[in-house]
């Protein structure tokens, strides 16, 4: 390949930098960026350590993933337009392009749009909002309800029958959460997790989740 693009988590950073260190040594040429959770600090220093990755990626990379794929072989100097990238320069100096936010959120192209989907799994990972209701960190950014419709029914019909709901607090919102949760009540043969935030939990909802199927 001429790239190689990982994520980095917490559970996969050594055997992740062990294949990837092997991939460099084997095929010299190769472009090696990173992205994940692993790199929402400082990357100077993990840069410097680690050469053989040309940049690492802060934040969301959705829009900005696609921009760098346009440049990825030109001077580095065209790096720096493409937000949330960090990297090390021609002569050496670190380049830090901040962070990367989609707020076009609802706009995003469905992951189980892409050929690469992984339709194979006994569930399916859904990410109805992103962010935090938190005022110190990111807003929270929502699809509409009936664009995630569209998208259980496509889940439905590959037969999944679990569906793991991302959303960092599920109900932030008791409002819109009393309507996903009417809009999985219609899906009876899926099973779907949750992460709620018991301190938010309106009277409302605790009844509304008593009468739905265990």
């Amino acid at each position: 390949p001429d790239i190689i693009a990982a994520t980095n988590w917490l559970f996969n950073h050594e055997q992740l930098l062990h294949i990837i260190s092997r991939a460099k040594a084997l095929l010299p040429h190769c472009c090696i960026v990173l992205g994940g959770p692993e790199f929402l600090g400082n990357n100077e220093a993990f840069l410097y350590k680690n050469k053989f990755v040309s940049g690492v990626f802060r934040g969301e990379g959705e829009e900005v993933f696609p921009q760098w794929l346009k440049v990825w072989n030109h001077s580095k100097e065209t790096w720096k337009s493409i937000t949330g990238l960090c990297y090390l320069d021609e002569n050496g100096r670190y380049q830090d392009n901040g962070i990367a936010r989609v707020m076009n959120f609802s706009q995003l192209v469905s992951p189980e749009k892409s050929c690469f989907f992984n339709w194979s799994k006994p569930f399916v990972q859904l990410e109805t909002t992103r962010g935090c209701f938190k005022p110190c960190e990111k807003p929270v950014r929502t699809i509409p309800l009936e664009a995630i419709r569209e998208r259980l029914n496509d889940i439905h019909q590959h037969g999944i029958k679990n569906v793991r709901v991302l959303d960092r607090t599920f109900n932030y919102n008791n409002k819109r959460a009393k309507e996903l949760l009417d809009l999985f009540r219609q899906y009876p043969d899926i099973c779907f997790h949750l992460e709620i935030h018991p301190a938010l939990l309106s009277e409302e909802l605790k009844q509304e989740l008593s009468v739905l199927p265990k």
